[in-house]
């Protein structure tokens, strides 16, 4: 995709993530999970409650080790160099992954930062994707966005479709989808 196009905003180039993005795309994982106002609130507990409730001090662990477990999660699953990014002038507003396989794709983790929401980046990724991924490409989403990858051509499916996902899919409240 070339740093014109014109589907993007002025200043703004799609390009392939580099070893450099990697610290801030997992900032932006890490915001998107809400977990820094969670954090921010549990130390704020623990100053107040701690000294009085003892039960408050393990459920501040608890938060702790599940946000330490959520840090070591994306560190180790992110693979800087399946992602591309949207870059307007030169901050990373969007990004998404696409792995590609010999039999299909999938697409992971597309992310726009709520500012530059509504401006066509999502949809300019995915498009990307559909260009360059092995057909059929497969993405899980949200309940409330699937109505968005619907309009990329996007269809749900059933999970029993998949014999590798259809186990994590049944427990989860994700919706898979395929683009043939």
């Amino acid at each position: 995709m070339s740093p014109s196009n014109p589907c993007l905003p002025p200043g703004c180039v799609l390009r392939q993530a580099d070893p450099r993005d990697r610290l801030e795309v997992k900032k932006i994982l890490f915001q998107a999970l809400n977990w820094d106002k969670i954090i921010y609130i549990s130390i704020g507990f623990c100053l107040f409650f701690a000294p009085v409730l003892t039960v408050v001090l393990a459920i501040q662990l608890l938060i702790c080790i599940l946000v330490g477990a959520s840090i070591l999660f994306i560190s180790y699953k992110l693979n800087i160099l399946k992602y591309w990014v949207i870059e307007c002038n030169s901050y990373i507003v969007a990004f998404g992954a696409l792995y590609c396989h010999e039999t299909h794709s999938t697409i992971s983790r597309l992310y726009v930062k709520k500012r530059w929401r509504r401006k066509g980046l999502g949809s300019t990724i995915i498009n990307f994707f559909i260009q360059k991924g092995t057909k059929p490409i497969y993405l899980s989403s949200l309940p409330n966005r699937v109505s968005f990858y619907t309009r990329l051509g996007f269809i749900p499916i059933s999970c029993e479709k998949i014999t590798k996902t259809s186990r994590a899919f049944r427990k989860s409240a994700l919706v898979l989808m395929k683009y043939q």
